[in-house]
């Protein structure tokens, strides 16, 4: 994994269980201590993807960190489920309403990038995934756009002229509709890998080639 801008570094390996194999912190692999943590976490599923363990949401679980800062490039290894609604991978608050949104949506359980504007105004791009199909999805937010990768591909990308400021707590595996929780992800999640800049694409696709090397995909 590349350490150029690496802010948080989650792997479904490194991670603290209780009695029942239910995750209650996911330990910030990049050294930043962005640890996120909760009582209803995803399970962790061992040796399920080729002799690897993922984390498993099945729709009510969620981990959280209190504030992750800005955040410029997302690389998430999933397998997306719950296909036909909205689905938050991974969120993180505006001062009125979320400001980051990475997961899938409803019609038809299409990916989906969102970063909304100063005004508060949705800003997303959406891209038809492969639900149940291990796949690397990537979202990147540039000075003046975003841009959707899936795998190496480029799959979208929309003009952005200014950014609702993150201000809140970041959520994975769930949206944060002011003080209650929903569209809660469905899915196995290996690892995810947040930056604090935008990553070139030839990058991304360095990425993408190792995390599908090291997960014999």
């Amino acid at each position: 994994m590349s350490t150029t801008g690496l802010k948080v570094y989650w792997r479904a390996d490194e991670c603290q269980t209780n009695g029942s194999g239910i995750v209650t912190q996911l330990t910030d692999i990049s050294g930043q201590g962005f640890h996120a943590s909760g009582t209803g976490g995803p399970a962790k599923i061992s040796d399920a993807l080729n002799g690897v363990p993922v984390l498993r949401f099945t729709g009510n679980q969620f981990l959280s960190h209190s504030y992750l800062g800005e955040i410029a490039t997302v690389i998430a290894l999933v397998r997306p489920e719950g296909v036909g609604a909205y689905r938050a991978l991974l969120s993180a608050r505006g001062a009125t309403r979320d400001a980051y949104w990475f997961g899938t949506t409803s019609p038809g359980g299409n990916a989906i990038f969102q970063r909304n504007d100063a005004s508060g105004n949705d800003a997303y791009i959406r891209y038809l995934q492969e639900p149940f199909k291990w796949n690397v999805w990537t979202g990147r937010v540039q000075a003046s756009s975003l841009d959707f990768f899936f795998n190496s591909y480029k799959g979208g990308s929309l003009a952005l002229s200014s950014r609702l400021p993150i201000t809140g707590d970041a959520y994975l595996g769930a949206a944060s509709n002011g003080s209650l929780l929903s569209d809660f992800w469905m899915g196995d999640l290996a690892e995810l890998a947040i930056f604090d800049q935008p990553l070139a694409s030839a990058e991304i696709g360095k990425i993408v080639s190792y995390l599908k090397g090291f997960y014999v995909l």
